[in-house]
């Protein structure tokens, strides 16, 4: 799911299980050139 607002681009990815999984995408992302990955939790 991507969103755009003011020039940023919200992308989502999941849902993953656990902390260890996200954290190991983030990483991939970064090495991947995609440097402002954050981990957001889902809320529900």
């Amino acid at each position: 799911h991507i969103t755009t607002n003011n020039g940023w681009n919200r992308v989502v990815i999941g849902p993953l299980k656990g902390k260890e999984n996200a954290s190991n995408m983030i990483e991939r992302l970064k090495m991947a050139g995609h440097a402002n990955c954050i981990r957001l939790a889902a809320r529900g």
